[in-house]
């Protein structure tokens, strides 16, 4: 008798496997996964990574004003409140994006973060990625009449927004950099801003 004839396929393989000694992938082990609509972004699947539900692929890239930035999250649970602060900083992306590039100003004529910064871009990372002419087309629409470090701070822009609703101690993290892409590595030297849930700055620093 044919005994294999009798049993299903799928059910054969796992016999095979177990007694092969290899383990089988329980569909307990699969990530859990959730969709949930957002603002200005639709329906998207979030994941369960770790402790946090994420975004299944982890960012999502968003057109603001013909400019991507980058979204992610981090939701320790998915219940309304969550759900209601994520759709509001999602419907103040504009408003955000303006308070973080004041504070960059800010920072600029005040602090020392970005002054150091664009200063290093400059006399260094610039000469690293840049031939010459490179470097005048890449600050050729910025005004003329300007200093460089002036130049180039109008050239910083937000290609990244953070939202941690899992306990983090600031909700919102806004990465600032001299571009989207990382052809030439800008996306390895940012400045970083930290707000509080108010959209007020709270720490201003430098990552990669």
């Amino acid at each position: 008798m044919n005994w294999h004839a009798h049993i299903p396929a799928a059910l054969l393989l796992g016999f095979l496997l177990t007694s092969c000694g290899i383990p089988q992938r329980s569909s307990q082990n699969a990530p859990q996964m959730e969709t949930i609509t957002f603002t200005r972004i639709g329906p998207v699947k979030l994941k369960k990574e770790d402790s946090d539900f994420v975004f299944e692929d982890w960012t999502i890239t968003h057109l603001l004003e013909r400019q991507p930035i980058d979204l992610d999250i981090h939701l320790k649970k998915l219940d309304e409140k969550s759900i209601a602060q994520v759709n509001r900083v999602l419907a103040d992306l504009e408003k955000i994006r303006e308070l973080g590039q004041l504070a960059m100003i800010r920072d600029f004529e005040e602090g020392e973060v970005v002054k150091d910064y664009i200063e290093e871009w400059n006399e260094d990372i610039f000469l690293q990625v840049f031939e010459e002419d490179e470097f005048q087309d890449f600050i050729k629409e910025t005004d003329s009449s300007e200093n460089i470090e002036k130049r180039l701070l109008s050239l910083i822009r937000l290609v990244r927004i953070g939202i941690y609703l899992n306990g983090e101690k600031y909700p919102l993290t806004l990465d600032f950099a001299f571009g989207h892409d990382d052809d030439h590595g800008f996306r390895q030297d940012m400045v970083v801003l930290w707000l509080n849930e108010d959209y007020e700055l709270v720490d201003i620093g430098v990552e990669g």
